[in-house]
């Protein structure tokens, strides 16, 4: 879920991004959905969900690396105790964490239930630059072909029942001046 707007500015394929390489996760697994509104998508600079002024990325970078780390730690974790190895022998790659010495393998989706119930770690080991394997190199966005096919949904999309739609009418002439207006319909609904 990315709670930013998608503008243009690429946050529906960074903000995914950051998590997915603190993860170690398949990057060609990636999904992206927006979410409602809802204050846990909210900034963490004024407590609102709001998008603006291109601060998307230096605003999450820190939550989202280490959401994706402490993720990744508790599948390593869950893995380690159906394995009864220790924590030490495990690493993580492409959704899977493997057992180093016998070369066992359990995907993230065989450990989600149970990584799920470990208590989420204090501290978590955040990569180094170098042991980047997505940030910093080149990727097509995410959201580009629903864009292209049309299958990308907009506010201008949405339907729900009881919706009422206004719109702003503009004068048809350069420098025209409104001759008339009856509000009276308009200002017995309720909230104007």
């Amino acid at each position: 879920m990315v709670g930013q707007s998608e503008m243009g500015q690429g946050v529906q394929t960074s903000l995914p991004r950051i998590v997915a390489e603190e993860l170690d996760a398949d990057w060609s697994m990636v999904r992206v959905e927006s979410p409602v509104a809802d204050a846990a998508y909210s900034r963490t600079d004024n407590g609102r969900q709001a998008t603006n002024t291109s601060i998307s990325v230096r605003l999450f970078w820190d939550p989202l690396r280490r959401a994706g780390a402490s993720a990744r730690k508790m599948l390593v974790l869950a893995a380690a105790k159906q394995w009864q190895a220790p924590e030490s022998e495990c690493f993580t790659e492409n959704s899977f964490v493997i057992h180093r010495p016998t070369g066992r393998r359990f995907s993230y989706g065989e450990l989600a239930t149970g990584a799920a119930q470990l208590p989420m770690p204090k501290n978590v080991r955040l990569k180094r630059p170098d042991e980047y394997k997505l940030i910093g190199r080149p990727t097509a966005r995410l959201y580009v072909a629903a864009k292209v096919d049309g299958s990308a949904i907009y506010g201008i999309d949405v339907n729900i029942p009881g919706m009422l739609v206004a719109s702003i009418e503009r004068c048809p002439v350069f420098d025209g001046k409104v001759a008339a207006f009856d509000a009276s319909k308009a200002r017995q609904v309720k909230g104007v």
